[in-house]
């Protein structure tokens, strides 16, 4: 499907039209439902909104609104020369729309909770959703946020000062998912409406550069995983400094994932290996202390106090690229993520530790297989 955008003001044009010939004022939302059942694809309210506000759609779904409104899909095309609408990221014309569907649903999730303050005698939703979103996009908001007009833009409990600032950290957070969605050629579904509403309010406080990219992270994965980070994650996820996301990346050069099947698709457990040596010395090859450690369990990410812990006969252990079965029952201590660790593990930049591989290999003796490498299929890749 090809990308194109929609030129705002021939469909603006066309919509209007569309509305005197059938003498009504039809809503956005119900002419985008007029997709539904004709040829080609059906184009949601929330495509038909960022159509509208020029954001880059398919030509596919712009000809099926060129349909309902009996227009010419080709005048209502804009010619692509360089404007002020949405910065280019990348070179990847994949990578620019998969961009923009992400920028998309934060903006959405950013607007509706500023259309929640709106007063009566001001501007309906759909006239605050379109002049907002599209400034939003081009930047342009953060311009005038200091004008009479955009301070209307915002209830008293929130200020354009503070408004501008989070504009900035979604817009960046967005462009820190991107590597992240490398693979991606398009956002087959969006992450449920309640999650992003809660992750919008969260990630627009956060400045911190190397947090940003932290949430970004958690973005694309739930864009590619939908499921995958829980709203309870978020909440931890928002009271986390820098320190205790490196202390726990730390933490994660110590884990090994433990499942009976190689692709780790039954429950898999998310172990701290304790060795043989005592705690500093399990402690001193991750480079953490045991403070650390409790931090962490205060937290809520690690279980703290040795736990035993016994796999069968067969159980994969997978430890970064590597797996290795055991061919023997074993009993092990350990310190176990918890549920919100486990979501945060894959996202942790761990750092792996031959040394501690070896160290774990020692305690089972004689009852390990050889090293292979991870399968294909795994969900640990």
């Amino acid at each position: 499907m090809a990308g194109v955008r929609a030129d705002v003001e021939a469909l603006d044009a066309a919509i209007e039209s569309y509305r005197r010939l059938l003498k009504v004022s039809i809503p956005y939302d119900d002419i985008a439902r007029l997709t539904v059942g004709r040829k080609g694809p059906t184009v949601s309210p929330r495509s038909f909104r960022h159509m509208r506000v020029g954001m880059k759609t398919t030509y596919e779904r712009l000809s099926a609104i060129a349909e309902v409104l009996k227009a010419d899909v080709e005048t209502l095309i804009a010619n692509e020369s360089p404007s002020g609408s949405l910065a280019v990221v990348s070179d990847n014309n994949r990578q620019l729309d998969v961009y923009e569907e992400v920028v998309g649903a934060l903006v959405d999730a950013l607007v509706n909770g500023m259309i929640a303050q709106l007063g009566p005698e001001k501007q309906s939703d759909e006239e605050f959703y379109s002049e907002v979103t599209s400034k939003i996009l081009s930047g342009t908001l953060a311009k005038e946020v200091q004008s009479e007009n955009a301070k209307l833009f915002f209830a008293a409990a929130r200020s354009p000062e503070r408004e501008l600032r989070f504009e900035r950290n979604i817009r960046k957070i967005a462009e820190k998912s991107l590597p992240f969605l490398r693979d991606a050629t398009s956002i087959e579904t969006m992450p449920d409406q309640t999650w992003l509403d809660t992750y919008s309010t969260f990630a627009e406080k956060i400045s911190d550069e190397d947090l940003q990219t932290l949430w970004g992270q958690v973005l694309a994965r739930e864009f590619t995983d939908s499921g995958s980070i829980s709203l309870k994650t978020l909440r931890v996820l928002q009271d986390l400094t820098k320190r205790q996301a490196n202390l726990f990346a730390k933490l994660c050069g110590s884990v090994v994932l433990v499942s009976e099947d190689r692709a780790g698709k039954e429950d898999t457990h998310y172990l701290s290996i304790r060795l043989d040596g005592g705690m500093p010395d399990y402690l001193k090859l991750t480079g953490l202390d045991f403070p650390d450690l409790v931090e962490l369990a205060d937290f809520g990410l690690v279980t703290l106090g040795t736990r035993a812990f016994e796999a069968d006969a067969g159980a994969w252990f997978t430890y970064f690229d590597k797996q290795f079965q055991i061919t023997d029952k074993v009993a092990i201590r350990c310190n176990p993520l918890s549920s919100v660790g486990k979501e945060l593990y894959h996202l942790a930049q761990g750092e792996k530790s031959e040394a501690y591989l070896k160290a774990v290999k020692k305690l089972f003796k004689n009852k390990v297989g050889p090293d292979e490498p991870v399968a294909s299929k795994s969900k640990f890749r």
